[in-house]
Order: C-alpha cells, then structure tokens, then sequence
C-alpha cells in the first residue's frame, strides 16, 4: 500500500486532469447521442490528434501546449461544420455512418504516417500515438479546473436549451431563429473545445471511451434527461477514479484500465437499475 501512495504522488496531476475531463465529457457524449451524432464524436478525436501530429512536423514547439490545443479545435470544429447533420435533406443516416467512419479512419492513418515519417514527431507524441495520458502540469491542471467549473456552470444553466437542441434542433431553431442559430454553433464549438482537451491532455483512446461508454450502458436506463446526465457523469468520473487506482495498484497501463472499469462501474450502475426497477 505504500507503494500505491508513492506511485500516486508522482501520477496525481494526470489522474486529478482525467477524472475533471470525465465531468465534461461523459455528458456531451450523451447529448451527442440523443442528436444522433455519437459516431460524429468518435470521428473527431483522430482528426484532433492528426492536427497535432501536423503542428508540430511544422515546427511548433510539442510543449507548448495552447498552439497544440486551437490546432486540434480549429480543426475539428472545420470538420464538425462540414460535414452534414444527421436529417440533412439528401442525405441518409446510413450514408452519413459510412462517411464519419471514412472521417474516423482518415485521422487515424494520417496521424500515424505523420508519425512514422517524421523522428521529431514520433519522440514527442509517442504517448499520444499510443492513446495513452498525456502529462499536463500543476499549472495547466488548475487551468483544466478553472475551464471546467465554467464549462459545468454555463450548460447548467443553459441546460434548458442544450436538452432542446439534443431533442429537437429544427424546432429550435423555427421557434428562436436567429438564438437558436447562434445555439446550434455554440453547441458545436463547445464540442469542439471539450474534444480537443481530452485530444491534447488525457489522450485520444480516453477521450473516445469517455464519450462513448457511459451512454452506452446508462442511456437506456435513464427515465429523465437530468438522471441521463447525472447518471453518465457520475460513470465517467468513477470509472476513471476506479481505473486509475486499479492500475496503479497492478502497475498496468492506466488508460485500457480505466476503459475497463468504465464497463464495469457502468454494467454495475445498469444491473442496480434493473433489480431496482
């Protein structure tokens, strides 16, 4: 057990930086659901990370971190714009798979040529290639907090339009017109902002797990929209505190454990549900 305190002083920052983004990222990929844009959400992290890759072959310095992070947002939110919404006329939902899956593959392949060709990539994004976390200092952490706290304030109390824009965008947007227009880009930019964080700082395999695992296994069992959100908020979080500790404890890399636990807290929160109900 001392070995655990020990290993915990030296990783905190990271574990503090993953459990934060779980609060912010758990919840906008329910919301992603619920518009029918989940598989949008699991496009847009290789696009991030292969803006990284690129930025730094063109000579930003890997360290700083803010030129990094509105590459990868300024580069995800272009692709989000692009490409057409889930009922856009002439389009269909199966055509519409197929293409973010082209979106998805498309990054992913970039990513790593960029990374194979490049030594001075390679050396310094190796982590981020691998999906694992990606360290942030006690400065940056407090940063991450502070955006955080915000981010969770605002879409509180906004959270009255973000439900109408996961449930109904068009009539949104028929009934406040121009603010429901200017809500559709706000959406998309937070999106982008919340992605592209996890991209940069907890690693694109952990971003995508957060995204997807939580609604997943909760989204089904949720009767109201606020227990949806809680309730995929509070597997996020404890996933990554559960996977973090356990991968610790095993000496494993943390980021497939935290994956892992995900499952499992989630399994556990859906079966509770269940025999409750």
């Amino acid at each position: 057990m001392s070995d655990f305190w020990l290993v915990l002083q030296f990783s905190w920052v990271p574990f503090a930086g993953a459990a934060c983004y779980a609060l912010t990222a758990a919840p906008l990929g329910a919301a992603l659901s619920l518009r029918d844009e989940i598989l949008l959400g699991l496009a847009l992290p290789p696009v991030g990370a292969a803006a990284i890759v690129l930025a730094v072959m063109l000579g930003v310095d890997p360290d700083s971190s803010a030129p990094l992070y509105f590459s990868a947002v300024a580069a995800i939110l272009a692709v989000s714009l692009m490409l057409p919404g889930p009922r856009a006329q002439g389009g269909s939902v199966r055509w519409r798979a197929v293409l973010l899956a082209g979106v998805f593959c498309a990054g992913e392949a970039a990513t790593l040529l960029m990374g194979a060709a490049s030594p001075r990539v390679e050396a310094h994004v190796h982590d981020m290639l691998r999906g694992e976390i990606l360290a942030m200092d006690a400065r940056e952490l407090w940063g991450f907090v502070i955006l955080t706290d915000a981010a969770i304030a605002v879409a509180f109390r906004n959270r009255g339009l973000l439900y109408a824009l996961a449930l109904d965008q068009e009539g949104l947007v028929i009934k406040l017109k121009k603010r429901g227009e200017r809500g559709v880009l706000g959406f998309r930019v937070a999106s982008a902002l919340v992605i592209a964080a996890g991209v940069i700082w907890v690693g694109p395999l952990l971003t995508l797990g957060l995204l997807a695992v939580p609604t997943l296994l909760w989204e089904r069992r949720a009767r109201r929209l606020n227990n949806l959100m809680t309730g995929v908020t509070a597997i996020g979080f404890l996933g990554v505190v559960l996977g973090f500790c356990v991968a610790i404890l095993l000496d494993m890399p943390p980021v497939p454990v935290v994956i892992a636990a995900l499952f499992a807290v989630g399994g556990a929160a859906a079966v509770a549900c269940c025999r409750r109900g």
